[in-house]
């Protein structure tokens, strides 16, 4: 695997190994839409990856002026190279790793509204994410949420969220929720 950061001050920088095996990383394409739609809702933002596989989308947050990224995987090797890449860009005091599955957000949810854009890409036969609640509750009021799914997937309502819109793009889907802010 071999990605590009497409915007930021760390634009062209290659992230390079990562996961092998079945994982789809969010293409260049993708990203800079993801990107694009958020502007400026990514300065200084608070940025959660979770399933974060090569760090591709934490990394170009970061690029664009996000705050601090935290990136949630259970894959020990892709962890192991993310780590290695995050060193090689020397972005290491705007990091955090954490080498587990979504069940890591049960310890996180004593931290409530502790990230004001997280981006949720579980592999597309993981569907419905089943702890799409406890994801919310890591929501800042008026933060986003965008879920990368499979575009044959619906995700259902999530209690505090609110639909913002669906971005078609192929075989995924982009769908964006707000935080209600209460």
């Amino acid at each position: 695997m071999d990605v590009r950061i497409s915007g930021g001050f760390l634009k062209g920088r290659r992230i390079t190994g990562g996961p092998s095996g079945p994982f789809r990383p969010t293409t260049d394409r993708n990203r800079q839409m993801v990107f694009n739609i958020l502007g400026t809702d990514v300065s200084n933002s608070s940025f959660l990856d979770l399933y974060s596989g090569s760090g591709a989308v934490g990394l170009e947050a970061l690029s664009r002026g996000a705050g601090h990224v935290t990136f949630i995987d259970n894959d020990f090797g892709a962890v192991r190279c993310l780590e290695q890449c995050i060193y090689a860009l020397g972005q290491s005091k705007s990091c955090r790793i954490i080498c587990d599955d979504a069940a890591v957000l049960s310890k996180l949810s004593g931290l409530p509204n502790v990230y004001s854009l997280i981006f949720l890409d579980p592999p597309y036969d993981f569907f419905p994410v089943p702890n799409m609640l406890q994801i919310s509750e890591l929501l800042s009021p008026g933060g986003i949420l965008i879920f990368e799914h499979a575009s044959r997937h619906k995700p259902k309502g999530v209690p505090n969220l609110s639909l913002l819109f669906e971005r078609n793009a192929g075989e995924s889907m982009f769908t964006f929720f707000r935080k209600d802010a209460s």
